[in-house]
C-alpha cells in the first residue's frame, strides 16, 4: 500500500495479507472542489464499474474528516469498515454491497458519528453479512439508501437529511444546531438546552450506554479528551 495522486493512500493489489488502515485521533482536510482529488484512500477503482481492492480492516476512531471522499464496493468479500465517533465535515462516503460489477460483501459498522453536509449512500443487498448504523447525527447530510434489505439501524438524528429506511428510536431535529468549540475544535455540544435543540434531541439517546459505548470508565468517569459526536449514550 502507497500513496498516490489523488489520494493519500492507495491499494494496487489484492494482496495477502490484505492491508489495513486504523488511525485515531488523526484529522485530514482535503479542501477540493474535483472528487478525484478529494480521496484519502483509493482502492484502485479505475471506473465506477469495476469493483474495488479490499483490504482486511478500515478503521477510523475519534478522528476528523474535512471534505474528503470514498468510495466502497470491493470485488473481495471479508472486509471490515467501523467508524466511531467522528466527525465527518462536508465529506462523501459511498458504500456498495452486492450491487453490480461483481461487488462482494463487506461488514460495516457505524457508531457515534457526526455528518455535517456532504453525502453518506449506501447500497446493502446481502442481510448475510450486517451493516449496522446508530447513534450517528446526520447534520443537512444528503443520506441515500438502495438495495433489497435495509441495514440495521435505530437511534440515529436527522435534521434537513433523509433517514435510512427500516430505523427506529429516531430523533429530527428542527431547529439549527448551537454548536460549541472545546479541546478538539467545533461541534461539541451543549451542556442543556431546551426541547427541539440538539442537546434536548440527542443527550441520552442512544441505542447504548456510555459504559458499551466505551465513552467512560466502568466506574462512571468520562475520558475528557475524547469530543462525543451523534446520539449521546444513555446514562452509565
Amino acid at each position: 500500500m502507497g500513496r498516490s495522486i489523488g489520494a493519500l493512500l492507495k491499494v494496487a493489489g489484492a494482496y495477502t495479507p490484505r492491508p489495513e488502515v486504523r488511525m485515531r485521533f488523526t484529522e485530514m482536510v482535503i479542501p477540493s472542489m474535483n472528487s478525484e482529488k478529494q480521496r484519502w484512500l483509493n482502492c484502485n477503482q479505475t471506473s465506477s464499474t469495476q469493483p474495488t481492492y479490499p483490504l482486511g480492516v478500515i478503521a477510523l476512531t475519534d478522528c476528523q474528516l474535512w471534505g474528503t471522499w470514498l468510495s466502497l464496493y470491493p470485488g473481495w468479500s471479508g472486509m471490515s469498515v467501523t467508524l466511531t465517533n467522528n466527525l465527518l465535515h462536508g465529506n462523501s462516503l459511498y458504500c456498495d454491497q452486492k450491487r453490480y460489477y461483481g461487488t462482494a460483501t463487506f461488514s460495516l459498522t457505524m457508531y457515534n458519528n457526526l455528518f455535517s453536509g456532504g453525502a453518506f449512500s449506501c447500497h446493502y443487498s446481502d442481510p448475510s453479512v450486517t451493516w449496522t448504523i446508530h447513534d450517528n447525527f446526520f447534520d443537512r447530510t444528503a443520506v441515500s439508501a438502495a438495495g433489497s434489505h435495509n441495514t440495521v439501524n435505530s437511534n440515529n438524528g436527522y435534521r434537513l437529511a433523509t433517514a435510512l429506511p427500516g430505523g427506529t428510536a429516531n430523533r429530527t431535529l428542527t431547529v439549527t444546531p448551537s454548536y460549541e468549540t472545546g479541546t478538539l475544535g467545533q461541534f461539541y455540544y451543549p451542556p442543556s438546552g431546551a426541547a427541539g435543540t440538539i442537546t434536548y434531541e440527542l443527550v441520552n439517546r442512544g441505542s447504548r450506554t456510555a459504559i458499551a459505548a466505551r465513552l467512560v470508565a466502568p466506574d462512571g468517569c468520562g475520558t475528557k479528551s475524547r469530543a462525543l459526536r451523534g446520539l449521546a449514550p444513555r446514562p452509565p
